[in-house]
């Protein structure tokens, strides 16, 4: 049901560090997400829609999902965005872009003491040098 798979998401998450969180599961995001695990990296999706076509081959991977909205600090502490390396933003609204990479700065600033100091929020619909830049420890690239 998706009630149990919504709590199994977020009981998955529980403990990581270090890991990528991709917000938005359309075909580019589920992309980065396999690409991201293929290099070996812990990775955490959040999408809003729970009939999300690409959720059966976010679960092949492996890659738990948190449903809400990522705009929202209760969804993004879910993801344990202050916790991360990265956060990609993958929706196809630009707008709901700039207001996802704007809460998940913020939740990076209200933790800085705990985090290292590479992780950064990462706006990225054009960016193609972001999953190399992870796979080879180099950050990867802001668009700004």
């Amino acid at each position: 049901s998706r009630r149990l798979n919504h709590s199994i998401g977020r009981r998955r998450v529980r403990g990581m560090s270090g890991h990528v969180v991709v917000i938005g599961l359309g075909s580019f995001g589920i992309r980065v997400a396999a690409a991201l695990v293929e290099a070996g990296k812990q990775v955490v999706v959040i999408e809003p829609d729970q009939g999300n076509r690409f959720l059966s081959e976010a679960q092949e991977l492996g890659v738990p999902v948190i449903f809400g909205d990522a705009t929202l600090r209760p969804t993004l502490d879910a993801a344990l965005v202050a916790d991360s390396s990265a956060v990609a933003v993958m929706t196809s609204n630009d707008m709901v872009n700039i207001e996802t990479a704007i809460s998940s700065a913020r939740s990076f600033a209200r933790s800085a003491s705990s985090i290292s100091e590479k992780s950064k929020a990462v706006l990225l619909p054009q960016c193609t040098n972001f999953v190399n830049g992870l796979k080879h420890n180099r950050d990867p690239c802001v668009p700004y």
